[in-house]
């Protein structure tokens, strides 16, 4: 039987509940500014279709965490291995540390855990079996999983400051320094003065 690599999780924000994912998991938790991943962890279903994948090889699995109240997007399965919409615990909610309760739910029956509790390790099970069917795991590195950088916003169209256009000097004619044709001769024949 190959060995299998550690997953590594990261999250698109933070209070997503990627520490409680890597901690399930037994995951690495990576950092969000790494490219590769295992799995994704986002509460906004936008934000994680603005995340682009490297489709040549194999797609790191979404995690969208939070209430559940949107549906799944065409975009959202074709950018990502699996979706699993992973529900939100009030329980957890402001707790420091939910990844130290997660290991010792883990470890009750699935019987024995509150409703709440039960729809999200239901949940994480998808998850954890998704990533091991993926196959990723045996691969040396995790899948690239590019995010957008941020960069300034666009706010339409603005002013430009007006650039001054340097324009020709010239000597303005004067009706005096006008020569006539007395001059020109002269000056032709050095007798000018």
């Amino acid at each position: 039987m190959s060995r299998l690599r550690v997953p590594v999780v990261v999250g698109l924000g933070r209070g997503v509940g990627t520490s409680t994912v890597a901690a399930a998991l037994h995951a690495h938790e990576g950092d969000h500014r790494d490219p590769t991943a295992d799995v994704v962890v986002c509460a906004d279903p936008e934000r994680a279709a603005a995340v682009l994948t490297d489709r040549s090889g194999r797609l790191p699995l979404l995690a969208l965490t939070g209430d559940g109240g949107y549906p799944r997007p065409r975009v959202l399965q074709s950018r990502f291995g699996a979706v699993v919409l992973l529900p939100r615990v009030e329980r957890w909610v402001g707790l420091g540390r939910p990844a130290d309760e997660l290991a010792t739910l883990l470890g009750q029956p699935f019987d024995h855990l509150p409703r709440p509790l039960q729809e999200f390790t239901g949940a994480l099970r998808l998850l954890a079996g998704a990533l091991v069917r993926s196959g990723q795991l045996t691969d040396p590195a995790p899948p690239r999983a590019l995010r957008p950088r941020a960069v300034a916003l666009w706010r339409g169209l603005q002013p430009v400051e007006r650039i001054a256009v340097a324009r020709p000097v010239l000597p303005a004619a004067r009706p005096e320094d006008a020569w006539d044709d007395d001059t020109l001769e002269a000056a032709g024949a050095g007798r000018a003065g």
